[in-house]
């Protein structure tokens, strides 16, 4: 029986030294794996990640969503599996990412459903019902139905849904006068539209200042915000110069070094080339005989000369010239001067419509359309653009269209219209 026992300890039992040995090794297992964890834990901090998980109702089985970054580039994709959707990654700085579900019965992009949520390094959760969220086509012209969407884990989400509450009404009231407006110019009585034009443009403009304001007060009151920066970035080309260099100059210097600060500062110094209050910027066109033209040529000489971009397949361009030769005949003998510069890119086209319409004044193009730098330069993506430059050469307006234009130019020479508004 005692042998037995001698025999458990002896397997067992260790030696001194080995017990010494066996010791160490076990102290440095602990050592190491408490280090591990630190270190993991320092890994965690320095790269956050965001896991976002989506329950859709209505979404297709199978359908295919995509993840956008702030640029709308494409970052991510997926499948729907149970009206269920799963994102996982990393932002430099929270933002607004967007979701799209694409819908293979419809081509259109414009009109796939979309959900954009202000994307952060955080757990966050989605829920909707694919039949009530916005298209793609609201949300680029900031008609977005948030509440139709619940967010849940998004901080800078819930600080950028503050911002909205308070942004949705200005935005919606200077859409109801603009609305007005065009209700007036297109089935208002022409005998007295010229006052009643000009009034209701002034609403127009009343109602855009109040908005521009709360942005800009939202910006200031804010500058650490990563929603200011979004928001600056966003609405900074409704600023004129002296409005973008005070946003510029109130946002916190650490968030402008990091990278959405530096493509803010980027955006601002674009635009602020051609806002108004900045100096115009010279260009060489060829006018119609193929003789080189300068802006600089005709352009702050001492009178105000308005810059009309359009082209020959642009109907709303060409549906605003019988006004502009109208207005050109009244205020030309006053010093108003109209240069237009055509955004075609074949001769022909360009020639034929200026047959058609018969303007008086000078006009110009450099025939590259929207791939030439006139449109980079005057910052403008769309045409109609009118642009007036003041004497000196500054930008005076960058809205010279209709009533707004009757406007300006009563304020500079007079009223030159006739006593029935015609």
């Amino acid at each position: 029986m005692g042998r037995v026992n001698t025999t458990l300890i002896t397997d067992v039992c260790l030696p001194y030294y080995k017990i010494q040995e066996h010791m160490i090794r076990y102290y440095l297992f602990i050592t190491l794996g408490i280090c591990l964890v630190f270190v993991s834990c320092q890994v965690m901090r320095q790269k956050p990640y965001y896991a976002l998980e989506a329950e859709i109702t209505g979404a297709p089985e199978g359908g295919t969503v995509y993840l956008s970054n702030a640029k709308r580039i494409v970052i991510d994709s997926t499948i729907v599996r149970q009206h269920k959707f799963r994102f996982t990654g990393k932002v430099d700085y929270p933002t607004i990412y967007t979701i799209t579900f694409v819908d293979h019965a419809e081509p259109n992009p414009n009109l796939r459903p979309i959900i954009p949520v202000f994307m952060e390094n955080s757990q966050i959760r989605i829920r909707a019902d694919i039949g009530q969220l916005s298209k793609e086509s609201q949300f680029r012209i900031g008609q977005y139905d948030y509440d139709k969407v619940q967010v849940m884990g998004s901080h800078h989400d819930v600080i950028y849904r503050e911002f909205l509450a308070g942004y949705k009404p200005l935005f919606e009231s200077r859409k109801a006068a603009f609305r007005k407006y065009l209700d007036l110019i297109n089935y208002g009585d022409p005998s007295n539209n010229v006052q009643k034009g000009i009034t209701m443009v002034g609403q127009v403009d009343e109602a855009a200042a109040q908005r521009n304001d709360y942005l800009l007060k939202y910006i200031v009151d804010n500058p650490k915000s990563y929603v200011s920066l979004y928001i600056a970035g966003q609405y900074a080309d409704y600023f004129d110069v002296d409005q973008m260099m005070k946003l510029l100059h109130s946002m916190d210097t650490q968030l402008l070094r990091q990278s959405g600060g530096k493509q803010l500062v980027s955006k601002i110094e674009q635009f602020r080339t051609s806002a108004v209050g900045a100096m115009y910027t010279d260009l060489s066109f060829q006018d119609k005989d193929g003789n080189p033209v300068r802006l600089s040529d005709h352009v702050a000489k001492g009178k105000y000369v308005l810059l009309e971009f359009w082209a020959s397949w642009c109907v709303p361009c060409r549906a605003d010239i019988p006004h502009l030769k109208e207005n050109y005949k009244r205020y030309h003998p006053e010093g108003f001067e109209v240069i237009s510069i055509s955004m075609d890119a074949k001769k022909t086209d360009w020639l034929r419509a200026l047959e058609e319409e018969k303007m008086p004044w000078l006009q110009v193009s450099d025939l590259l359309g929207f791939k030439g730098q006139v449109s980079k330069k005057y910052n403008f993506s769309g045409i109609p653009t009118c642009i007036l430059i003041d004497p000196t050469g500054k930008i005076a307006s960058r809205n010279m269209r209709g009533s707004w234009m009757d406007k300006v130019l009563i304020e500079t020479y007079g009223d030159k219209f006739s006593l029935g508004g015609h």
